[in-house]
């Protein structure tokens, strides 16, 4: 017996992976303002009733979109060195500077998930504690082998370097004049000196 789906399941899945897909593609280009449920339905060849049966708010799609980067993200978590560490958070940083649109709609959920009736709340809250979590992991490896020397434990820490980086992003756009890649690494080595 193959392992392929088959039935309304699988027509139902690839349908809602092409109206995320659709959705990251517009808000890529055209930023979350711009990206309505008749746009990602042409884009992702459904009806408008069928993205708003699997999302039934721009706010869903929104999340969806976080969803997948994420998804895309964490699969290379688990640093040996600070150099790797530096290397990813560079790359990340790197990828959001290259798609504005994106890190801007990661700036609005984040402050809208501060709400726990919005549908980003769930997800930030586990976005939070899973890259918290592999930042600690990371903090604590380094520090067992004598790489660095942590002001605080491996959890504040990492506390501490996702706040300042959400927090110089968000200077970011507001005034984009430095080196946010440079600015986070550094936030980076004030915690965990090396």
């Amino acid at each position: 017996m193959s392992g392929r789906k088959r039935g309304p399941y699988a027509g139902t899945q690839q349908r809602r992976a092409a109206i995320m897909a659709a959705t990251y593609e517009l808000v890529r280009d055209h930023g979350h303002r711009s990206t309505t449920a008749v746009r990602v339905a042409e884009r992702a060849g459904v009806t408008e009733s069928a993205v708003l049966y699997h999302f039934p708010s721009k706010e869903h799609l929104y999340v969806a979109v976080f969803e997948h980067l994420l998804s895309g993200v964490m699969h290379r978590v688990g640093h040996e060195t600070p150099a790797e560490l530096e290397t990813f958070l560079v790359d990340l940083v790197t990828r959001d500077t290259q798609h504005p649109h994106i890190a801007r709609l990661y700036q609005v959920l984040m402050a809208e998930s501060s709400d726990p009736s919005h549908p980003a709340h769930t997800v930030f809250r586990a976005r939070t504690e899973l890259v918290v979590g592999a930042l600690a992991s990371d903090f604590e490896g380094f520090a067992r082998t004598g790489q660095v020397q942590l002001v605080s434990t491996p959890e504040r820490c990492a506390r501490i370097m996702v706040g300042a980086w959400d927090g110089l992003q968000a200077q970011w756009f507001i005034r984009p004049e430095f080196d946010l890649a440079q600015d986070v690494v550094a936030a980076f080595r004030a915690v965990a000196p090396h």
